[in-house]
């Protein structure tokens, strides 16, 4: 935390943890939207078969996703997406950028998982038109992670005299 006060780190081993952190994190970002495309595209109709099926080629029953399968996602899901954002946004806290711009980040990040999660729910059980939320929410979250790991990375990697 001290880097991002003073931009002097004590030791090089923490700036390279926290450098390689923010790394792993970006490669993060970009493996959940290729599984997001590996499992659908970015079209309504492509997010609603993947909740509630799609007819076999052969005529079987149409079976979407179980409140099971859903309920296991969500429950892992919910706890690490609120750990990892609740770790960027802790980190953009100490970056020289304006607080409004702060509060916009930490509250689009937050919020657009929330969508994100909640609108596989809202097309399984409610209607299948929030195939629209989910493509929303998942592009503003994927824009929100990309701008909070940018954010930082630039701030960690800029020479203490730029601030």
């Amino acid at each position: 935390m001290r880097y991002f006060n003073t931009g002097q780190i004590s030791s090089s081993l923490t700036r390279t943890a926290v450098l390689f952190f923010l790394l792993m994190i970006l490669l993060f970002w970009a493996s959940s939207a290729l599984m997001f495309f590996q499992r659908m595209s970015f079209d309504p109709t492509s997010v609603m078969q993947h909740y509630l099926g799609k007819p076999s080629e052969w005529g079987g029953p149409v079976v979407g996703r179980s409140y099971k399968v859903m309920l296991e996602v969500s429950h892992a899901h919910l706890f690490a997406m609120g750990m990892l954002l609740l770790t960027l946004t802790h980190l953009l806290i100490f970056v020289p950028v304006s607080p409004r711009l702060k509060i916009v980040l930490t509250s689009s990040a937050f919020l657009s998982a929330l969508c994100n999660e909640g609108s596989g729910w809202l097309i399984r059980f409610v209607s299948p038109q929030f195939a629209y939320f989910k493509l929303l929410a998942f592009a503003c979250f994927q824009l929100s992670m990309a701008a909070l790991v940018l954010m930082l990375i630039s701030a960690f990697i800029r020479p203490a005299g730029k601030r």
